[in-house]
């Protein structure tokens, strides 16, 4: 039970032999939903990240902090699980770069395997915002460039604007995905020097195949609107 009222917070429990599952996610479209949850099962808990597919232990389990259809899948085993990873040290970011100028690349559904040209940005846009684009449906990559002084101890990406969906890439290092909110990343493989960082996003097939009745709905934008790089 939430300590404050969360309309828009939905919860599925399931018990198994060995444990208990569940998941909370915030259907609301604009505002976070921050609350602890009251009455929860005593045991060792775990957080599960579905994009990374690892299992970290988490005393604070039910602490919620879901941002608009953001969500959290929390374990409570019988036993301890031995691959779970330990738990994490707050992140401190000692410095943060926001990224500027940017090259943006798009292949539409028609063949998504052929790349256009690279257009210079001077900051992230929407693609949809761009002459020519507005009904663009397909993938869409966004190319910074990082330099760096010392590779850092560790570093995250926090994406803006995104639209539909995003994977992150580090010098070909693969970075996850994420398709909710908060788009967050652990960056691997920065290194001193000068690092490419690659966004890419995907539309769906409702920007190109609108049946009847969609056909008439407004089209949301495609792409991101900000990237900032947290240094530790």
């Amino acid at each position: 039970v939430p300590d404050t009222p969360q309309p828009y917070l939905r919860r599925y429990h399931y018990s198994h032999p060995d444990g208990e599952v569940y998941f909370f996610t915030n259907e609301g479209p604009a505002a976070r939903i921050q609350t602890v949850l009251q009455g929860a099962p005593a045991g060792r808990a775990y957080v599960y990240d579905p994009f990374a597919n690892t299992v970290t232990q988490a005393p604070d389990a039910f602490a919620l902090d879901l941002p608009p259809y953001g969500s959290k899948v929390v374990l409570v085993p019988k036993e301890p699980l031995a691959d779970a990873l330990p738990l994490e040290a707050p992140f401190v970011s000692d410095k943060r770069m926001e990224l500027g100028r940017c090259q943006v690349q798009t292949a539409s559904f028609a063949d998504l395997s052929a790349w256009s040209e690279p257009m210079d940005l001077d900051a992230p846009v929407y693609v949809t915002a761009l002459p020519g684009y507005e009904s663009f449906g397909g993938r869409i990559r966004y190319h910074f460039r990082l330099t760096l002084d010392a590779a850092p101890q560790a570093a995250r990406l926090r994406l803006s604007g995104v639209r539909e969906g995003a994977a992150v890439t580090v010098n070909g290092h693969d970075c996850g995905m994420r398709i909710c909110p908060d788009y967050c990343f652990r960056l691997t493989g920065l290194q001193a020097g000068s690092n490419e960082l690659v966004v890419e996003l995907n539309t769906t097939l409702g920007r190109a195949m609108n049946d009847f009745i969609s056909a008439f709905a407004p089209l949301e934008p495609a792409g991101l609107t900000g990237a900032v790089v947290e240094l530790q």
